[in-house]
């Protein structure tokens, strides 16, 4: 396991992370609009960054960028890359750490789980 890896891939060995990143680059190229490991973000009132009730962020594809991982906010405002990473298990462990800390739904602990079960479903 790569050091810059986070605690999801932690006792497991780099095919878990390499099956679910195979996943999100098989099906982000079927279907530019799929999304992966979506969650509800908080409307950020005072500092107008994330607006309206109803905002989400998840990761796919990039649309903007070839061969790069994203995450994504949709607001009112409309749908927005945030950020942009690597294609490898580090790019993808860098994208969830930022998924995580974007999302205001789940805890850590389920945040790990939800990975690990999208995990299991796959193989």
């Amino acid at each position: 396991m790569t050091e810059s890896s986070i605690e999801i891939f932690q006792g497991s060995n780099d095919n878990d992370a390499k099956i679910l990143l195979d996943y999100i680059i098989l099906f982000s190229s079927k279907n530019k609009k799929r999304r992966f490991l979506e969650y509800s973000v908080k409307s950020s009132n005072t500092d107008k960054l994330v607006l309206g009730e109803k905002a989400k962020t998840w990761i796919r594809l990039s649309n903007v960028r070839e061969s790069r991982l994203s995450y994504f906010l949709e607001d009112e405002e409309g749908i927005f890359e945030l950020e942009h990473f690597e294609i490898s298990i580090e790019g993808l462990a860098e994208c969830l750490k930022c998924l995580f800390y974007q999302q205001n739904e789940v805890n850590k602990q389920t945040f790990d789980k939800k990975i690990k079960q999208l995990i299991r479903n796959i193989r």
